[in-house]
């Protein structure tokens, strides 16, 4: 998961956004990633990095990726923040995509109210 993650920083074009000739290879990402993501009975550094990788993949691919599938992974990111043991790296992951100018997931603002509802409580504020 961790070599995934970090390939697709070299699947980058100059401008930001995915190489046009590897789109056809998002879905297939998409399936394994997301196949990982979801898994409850995993190791914890391996659920840790399918976190993170989810989150490469999204801030690189958003544009070739449904807005239905940005949104499953987004809702497991969300679901990740309640479990203290995957909170930290799910916190990296939406901070990396809230991040990334070539990200276009963050728009919904139902997803970032969730987020801060989450955090707060997690606060105790």
């Amino acid at each position: 998961m961790q070599v995934t993650g970090l390939f697709f920083s070299s699947l980058r074009s100059a401008d930001g956004g995915l190489n046009q000739i590897y789109v056809p290879f998002v879905k297939p990402f998409f399936a394994a990633i997301f196949a990982k993501l979801v898994k409850t009975d995993i190791d914890q550094e391996v659920k840790k990095r399918s976190i993170v990788a989810a989150a490469d993949l999204i801030s690189v691919c958003s544009n070739v990726l449904s807005q239905d599938e940005i949104g499953k992974i987004m809702q497991v990111l969300t679901d990740r923040l309640k479990q203290d043991l995957t909170r930290e790296a799910a916190l990296r992951a939406i901070t990396l995509v809230v991040l990334k100018e070539t990200s276009n997931s963050f728009e919904d603002t139902k997803f970032i109210a969730t987020i801060n509802q989450q955090l707060i409580a997690l606060n105790g504020l």
